[in-house]
């Protein structure tokens, strides 16, 4: 089923071999659903990209993010099922394991102080791995902190700032604005 989104204008979202459930987040410039695989009934989430906000940077960071999450060989990683394109924007297909942002669960359901430490303790693990794959996250945050509640899987999702320490940074990444989390 199609969900509505209103930003700068209403627009149906209705990717074409997905059936949409529920948003997971609607910012100024990504869109997230978990949605269902049509040909197969697999579990999803399609990051969407806000079709207002394509532009030749916007594609090439999707399409940065999509080849670290390929190259990352961690559980700890939300892997990156395919990268397609939803009303002529950047969509990434990820892996749904059922788990939720910190950012969203906290006010509803606070971590006990043991599972605090459980979580911490997995995150401080995952960022090792991806550590030694030469590559920095670089927007650490509940928001990018998922947990499954129910198996107490822990991943880390939105790598879209992430940099690889062995690239040469070109002119234009040296230059342009950053993302990602400020304090990081």
């Amino acid at each position: 089923s199609p969900a509505l989104y209103q930003g700068e204008s209403t627009v149906r979202i209705d990717p074409k071999g997905y059936r949409i459930i529920e948003p997971l987040h609607v910012g100024s410039a990504t869109l997230v659903y978990r949605a269902q695989r049509e040909r197969d009934g697999r579990p999803v989430v399609l990051k969407i990209l806000d079709r207002h906000r394509v532009t030749p940077a916007s594609i090439k960071r999707y399409q940065h993010e999509f080849s670290l999450l390929n190259s990352l060989r961690s559980s700890g990683v939300l892997k990156g099922l395919s990268l397609e394109t939803t009303l002529g924007a950047p969509t990434l297909v990820l892996e749904d394991f059922g788990g939720e942002s910190l950012a969203k669960r906290y006010p509803a359901r606070p971590l006990s102080l043991k599972e605090l430490l459980t979580v911490a303790t997995r995150v401080i693990s995952i960022l090792g791995e991806v550590h030694d794959h030469d590559i920095v996250h670089c927007d650490l945050n509940p928001s990018n902190i998922l947990l499954n509640s129910d198996t107490g899987e822990v991943k880390l999702a939105d790598f879209g700032w992430s940099v690889r320490l062995n690239e040469r940074l070109t002119a234009t990444q040296d230059t342009a604005p950053r993302g990602g989390t400020l304090a990081y």
